[in-house]
């Protein structure tokens, strides 16, 4: 249970043997009770076994007492059931195929000052396999606005740092409409384009650009007037041809 409740008696078996020791000359003058190894501290040890196992109970009264109390009130306690866990299994770093690991494989818990080793087999057949995450990414989805945002977080899984999942500086989404066409795009002076049906809203989330033969991309602005438009001057002497994307 999750409460504060009292420790009776708090006492090891190192606790008993030693009080064991000290009372020892008042009632068994006879044993010295300083040499391990006699017959004296043997049964001194066994006793002091006996012991904890008796205050492990007395410990466990108080939780008795409170299951008892909340019993009387109508609160009962959940049905018992299995521990369940998550395991990783992981393959040599030189396997160059996969592992099946079969459902019932047996796997252990260490031991830790809550609880001893502990026991546990897997549900289902697990397939393990030498592949490895190239790189991640999280993405919220927008379905209202289309605005999805997406994040990387293959750097900070490569150096084994931790990160907060759906959250970065940087949105990696983009929504991106590319035409070329090496004749009709083949820019010598100043030109306007126009792009009909496009909402209103969308409108003002539009970027135009323009990339050259070289690779070099030129951004410009753009304007609506029930379409959406916008206005490019090619950079270099007039007379020379751009070839180029919008």
């Amino acid at each position: 249970m999750n409460a504060d409740l009292p420790l009776i008696d708090g006492r090891t078996a190192a606790d008993v043997v030693e009080k064991i020791r000290a009372t020892a000359p008042f009632y068994v003058p006879e044993w010295s009770g300083g040499v391990d190894g006699d017959a004296g501290s043997a049964l001194a040890g066994v006793f002091g076994n006996m012991v904890v196992e008796v205050l492990q109970r007395l410990n466990r009264v108080p939780e008795r007492h409170l299951a008892a109390f909340l019993d009387v009130l109508g609160m009962r306690l959940l049905p018992p059931r299995p521990a369940e866990t998550v395991v990783v299994f992981t393959l040599a770093k030189d396997a160059d195929r996969s592992a099946l690991v079969v459902a019932g494989t047996q796997v252990m818990a260490e031991k830790t000052a809550d609880h001893p080793e502990l026991l546990f087999e897997t549900d289902e057949n697990v397939l393990a396999v030498p592949s490895r995450i190239a790189a991640l990414y999280s993405t919220i989805p927008d379905t209202a606005g289309g605005r999805e945002k997406v994040f990387g977080h293959t750097e900070a899984w490569t150096a084994a740092s931790s990160f907060t999942i759906f959250h970065g500086t940087e949105n990696l989404q983009e929504h991106a409409l590319y035409l070329r066409q090496t004749g009709l795009f083949t820019v010598r002076s100043g030109v306007e384009i126009h792009l009909s049906g496009v909402p209103r809203a969308l409108a003002d989330q539009v970027a135009w650009s323009y990339t050259d033969a070289d690779g070099r991309e030129t951004l410009f602005e753009a304007r609506f007037d029930g379409a959406v438009a916008g206005s490019f001057s090619p950079p270099g002497p007039v007379g020379r041809s751009w070839a180029g994307a919008w």
